[in-house]
């Protein structure tokens, strides 16, 4: 009892310990009339306990007593000696004393763990316990240093921290976890038999909306380090022949001395195709496709990475008419927009070759790290009004931007596919797809270029996307 929003649990199997990331409330700063600054925690249970909320936080802060129908705040809470005496209440009335939690952190820097960064959000998770076992021969296990380690996951600011505790539970020590490995959004962990951790990546967005949501693998290795596989293509959409000129550009191998080799896989029948860094394939049956580049190095570790390719269809594109690149909005304004869609094989709006309720779009704004939809339009032209959620004499610190679904059909490939294109500030390419239950996997296709900035930018120019099936 006494948890407010917990979320992601970790279990120490050795000693039976529960961990649980808890987040707080969104205070600032700390309220003499009201109690302190809101803290996110991570708490640790050897057995059933009281945790505090709502009467406590973080280790064992005092909420003041407020009365919210007089607007007069009575004493603080004592940890020890707590009563629910809530009309609502059917439970126990005397509560257990409240137990303080394992480590807290606020907004702003962190005076009792300064390991963890400040940040602008506060998203803790539990991540993982790790065990170690001399009996793993997997050779990409965590070291021994490791066991017992609680990892968890700060989802806000895109971070892993190890911490160690002592017997009793108390905190021994809390670090960054590889901080330079630039993790984006860590949003679940585990440690599979081999030993190597395995990590659920949410994404550079808040939303749901990113193509950078990843499942990740982290293996330590000894000794001779695995190579770097990077793949990429001239295109990844068009009509067949397709002819794609490959490239392993930025493939290496961090171990010196070490040289490498390439195998390339067109197809994904499992037979290597080509050996060469850059080779070209031409791709003449419709259909969606997998190239697969393995990288090895002169020790025996290898490494892979893929592109999906459509042959036959080609990705559409989409152009902001308005508003202008470089404009500007308040928030509550009402701001116009117009866009134009072009495909290669279905025409235009401009031309009735793609119907305009096909067309589908979606406004979202950013705050800080996070971003959210405030509504949806069909068509090529339309308002959308701008939420007006400032508090007084704060300024808006969000920028807007729209983003599209268009419905394509096509005769070489599912009858339906349905196409996100995202306009997105500062110039950056959105790639995302969103899943539909009973619907055919998805092609997306994302604008930049001659489009449009409202308090931030907006940007319009399309270029072939990546297939993500659902």
């Amino acid at each position: 009892m006494g948890v407010r929003n917990p979320f992601r649990i970790a279990v120490d199997r050795a000693s039976g310990a529960l961990y649980w990331g808890d987040v707080g409330p969104d205070a600032p700063a700390v309220d003499p009339l009201r109690g302190p600054a809101g803290h996110d925690e991570v708490n640790v249970a050897f057995s059933p306990g009281n945790f505090g909320w709502p009467y406590l936080i973080a280790d064992n802060k005092p909420y003041r007593d407020y009365d919210f129908a007089t607007g007069l705040s009575g004493p603080a809470f004592d940890p020890n000696s707590l009563i629910n005496n809530s009309p609502n209440n059917t439970g126990l009335t005397n509560l257990p004393p409240a137990r303080g939690a394992l480590l807290w952190y606020p907004y702003g820097a962190s005076t009792d763990f300064p390991a963890i960064t400040a940040g602008n959000r506060r998203a803790a998770l539990a991540g993982a316990v790790y065990t170690h076992s001399p009996a793993v021969a997997s050779g990409i296990a965590l070291p021994a240093y490791f066991d017992r380690t609680l990892f968890f996951l700060e989802w806000s600011r895109s971070a892993i921290y190890e911490v160690k505790v002592d017997a009793a539970g108390g905190v021994l020590q809390v670090a960054p976890f590889l901080p330079g490995f630039g993790v984006k959004r860590p949003i679940d962990a585990a440690f599979g038999p081999d030993g190597a951790m395995y990590l659920l990546e949410w994404g550079s967005s808040g939303q749901g909306t990113n193509t950078d949501s990843q499942l990740s693998r982290f293996e330590y290795s000894r000794g001779n380090r695995s190579p770097v596989a990077r793949a990429a293509a001239s295109v990844t959409s068009g009509p067949v022949p397709l002819v794609v000129q490959f490239t392993s550009a930025g493939s290496l191998d961090p171990d010196p001395g070490d040289t490498i080799s390439f195998a390339w896989d067109f197809d994904s029948n499992g037979t290597s195709d080509a050996t060469e860094p850059h080779p070209t394939h031409s791709y003449g049956a419709p259909g969606i496709y997998t190239a697969q580049l393995r990288v090895s190095d002169s020790r025996g570790r290898s490494a892979t990475a893929s592109i999906t390719l459509w042959a036959g269809n080609t990705a559409p594109s989409v152009t902001f008419l308005w508003p202008p690149h470089g404009g500007f909005f308040d928030a509550g304004d009402e701001v116009a927009w117009s866009l134009r869609v072009d495909d290669a094989e279905d025409g235009s709006t401009a031309t009735g070759g793609i119907a305009p309720t096909d067309v589908q779009v979606e406004y979202r704004r950013r705050a800080g790290l996070e971003d959210s939809s405030f509504g949806q339009s069909q068509g090529v032209s339309g308002t959308a009004i701008t939420p007006d959620d400032r508090s007084p004499g704060r300024m808006p610190r969000w920028r807007s931007w729209p983003t599209m679904w268009i419905a394509e059909r096509r005769a070489s490939v599912p009858p339906r596919e349905w196409v996100k294109c995202a306009c997105s500030p500062d110039g950056d390419r959105r790639r995302t797809t969103r899943a539909h239950p009973a619907s055919p996997p998805r092609r997306r296709a994302t604008p930049r270029g001659a489009g449009a900035t409202w308090r931030g930018s907006i940007t319009a120019t399309p270029f072939p996307s990546r297939r993500s099936t659902c």
